[in-house]
């Protein structure tokens, strides 16, 4: 799932990876039956110790059983994301590795659990925490005592609390007199109160009409019809991209979108717009046709609006400060300069597309952006495994397995200073810049198979980078090969933060390295296979990331792993085959 076009289903993206804790990966996790998860267990003040700093801790791998069952034990994961104090959430999927019934497989439609989960890896004894999982019972408003049936997307996680953000979907939670089901989608918060529904499908509800959207045109209350990709939360509120369907000047229905938050500080608190569909894209005659899923911090959003998701022309990165309720800000926008390494502006070159996903740390931004007009043809088979209905709408729009997709060949990472407004390439695929790497995109087919107001499946690309403003940049990306050695499919990388902005590149690890040094109970003569991180991997010092591995002997392994670095990055003195250096965990 993680390694270059090793695609498979964004519904199902959980590929492969556990873990055991302990320090340097020794010992196994604490698992204490059915314990679900309080945002006050998060411990602040955790000092990370010798477990974790200068090696990597495992978090959980293929020998952790889940929170409430011993006899279900992990065997996937997605990107993990991580907060200040090194609380770890994430989705994954666990099965039954023995031949006994257990309670879960009773009370389950399938053989295979699959829910959010967290672990603090700073303590010496780490304990795994349940937030939910397909047994867990939605929370009101769910008058059918519905529980959940899948996480489309991944959790996040606030950086200065213990408060995690996931989607859900379910069953139908309410009926209303006519005998319409409604509610089968929603974003929900851990809290120190417990699992709450930050927003759900509810608007026609009297009790639940502060869920409904903001800003809409029509006069009657609209409820959301989706919230795809991940919600985020900052202080108590529950960040959100939501799509619903309105009526324009004629009365005909419509399909908009827009970045919204609830206050969950405040009970029945409104649903707030900060940017939609309806509204101008700041500086220009345009309104936003497309958002993108939002990342915060510190109280504040940014996001990534344009005019055309496809083919945009006009729009960029904006930011808004939640506290204050100020006019979006704009960061980066098309059409803006593409800058050097020492954020210099590089003549010519000007910014025509931005990745979707932007890791934020509440004053640095890092992002994907492409320029120029060249493009190339990228080669992508349709999954084998995952969602059955997915794969035959894969496979009916392609010839023989295959799709074609074409993609920028001038593309890079890049950070944006909030507070000096200024931006850094940190790594590129243009040549002519003597760029090092052949992409940063990494394809899946995802999508609502059904289109029960989901969005449609098709071919997507997501970028994988993570900031933290006192050390630096750490990214997913496939180096360039050399005449003499076959790049790898794909690795971790980064560029260290200096006074001057950012410093050399280097390797964190690449498909192909030895697995031991990651995770010593690993099979023997295991090499990584895929490597993961999210957007809030890389958090004050901490770093978590996930692995799976194989041997000769076809030994499958996989983990969630975490370090903490103490003091900015250390680089080491020598390079290797392709001229970088790596980053030392001591």
């Amino acid at each position: 799932m993680f390694s270059k076009n090793n695609l498979v289903l964004a519904m199902l993206v959980l590929a492969g990876i556990g873990l055991t804790s302990c320090g340097g990966g020794s010992s196994s996790s604490i698992v204490d039956p059915a314990i679900d998860y309080l945002s006050s267990y998060d411990s602040l003040n955790c000092v990370a110790g010798p477990d974790t700093v200068g090696v990597w801790k495992t978090v959980t791998n293929n020998k952790t059983s889940i929170p409430n069952d011993p006899n279900y034990f992990f065997f996937s994961y997605n990107q993990p994301s991580i907060n200040k104090s090194g609380m770890v959430t994430f989705r994954g999927r666990s099965k039954n590795n023995t031949s006994q019934n257990s309670s879960i497989q009773q009370n389950s439609n399938s053989n295979v659990i699959h829910g959010v989960y967290a672990v603090q890896p700073c303590l010496t004894n780490q304990r795994i925490y349940r937030v939910a999982d397909n047994n867990t019972i939605v929370p009101a408003p769910n008058t059918q005592n519905a529980a959940f049936t899948e996480f489309p997307s991944i959790p996040r996680i606030d950086i200065n609390s213990g408060v995690i953000g996931t989607r859900g979907m379910s069953q139908s939670l309410y009926i209303l007199p006519d005998g319409t089901k409604i509610g089968n989608s929603g974003v929900y918060t851990a809290l120190s109160s417990g699992l709450t529904t930050a927003i759900g499908q509810f608007a026609v509800i009297t009790d639940y009409s502060y869920m409904q959207v903001p800003n809409a045109t029509s006069t009657i209350p609209i409820s959301f019809d989706q919230f795809p990709g991940s919600p985020t939360v900052t202080n108590n509120i529950a960040v959100f991209k939501g799509n619903y369907t309105d009526t324009d000047s004629t009365g005909a229905s419509v399909s908009k979108t827009g970045i919204y938050y609830r206050n969950l500080s405040q009970p029945s608190s409104n649903v707030e717009v900060i940017a939609d569909t309806n509204m101008l894209i700041p500086n220009t005659s345009q309104k936003f046709g497309s958002t993108a899923p939002p990342s915060s911090a510190l109280g504040k959003v940014v996001f990534l609006g344009v005019d055309n998701e496809a083919s945009p022309t006009v729009g960029g990165i904006y930011m808004s400060n939640i506290s204050t309720s100020a006019s979006l800000i704009s960061l980066i926008k098309i059409g803006d300069s593409v800058p050097d390494q020492s954020g210099n502006p590089i003549t010519n070159l000007t910014f025509t597309q931005f990745g979707e996903a932007l890791s934020f740390d509440g004053r640095y931004v890092s992002f994907w952006g492409a320029w120029g007009n060249q493009q190339k043809a990228v080669q992508l088979e349709c999954p084998v495994d995952g969602n059955k209905d997915l794969i035959q709408i894969c496979k009916d729009n392609s010839v023989n397995n295959i799709t074609t997709q074409m993609e920028p060949i001038n593309q890079g990472i890049f950070v944006y200073d909030t507070q000096q407004s200024k931006t850094w390439m940190v790594a590129t695929s243009d040549t002519t810049l003597n760029g090092q790497f052949s992409d940063f995109l990494y394809w899946t087919f995802s999508g609502d198979p059904k289109i029960n107001d989901g969005e449609p499946p098709r071919w997507r690309a997501s970028i994988f980078t993570s900031v933290d403003g006192n050390r630096g940049v750490i990214f997913k990306g496939s180096l360039l090969s050399t005449t003499t050695v076959t790049a790898p499919p794909s690795g971790l990388y980064g560029s260290k933060f200096n006074s001057a902005g950012l410093n050399i590149l280097f390797k964190l690890m690449a498909v192909g390295d030895d697995m031991s040094s990651i995770d010593s109970t690993a099979p023997t003569g295991s090499t990584i296979t895929s490597i993961g991180i999210e957007r809030e991997s890389l958090r004050s010092g901490w770093l978590v990331v996930t692995v799976s591995s194989n041997n000769s002997s076809n030994e499958s392994w996989a983990g969630i792993y975490a370090t903490n670095f103490q003091n900015p990055f250390n680089l080491g003195t020598t390079t290797d085959s392709f001229g970088m250096v790596s980053l030392t965990l001591k």
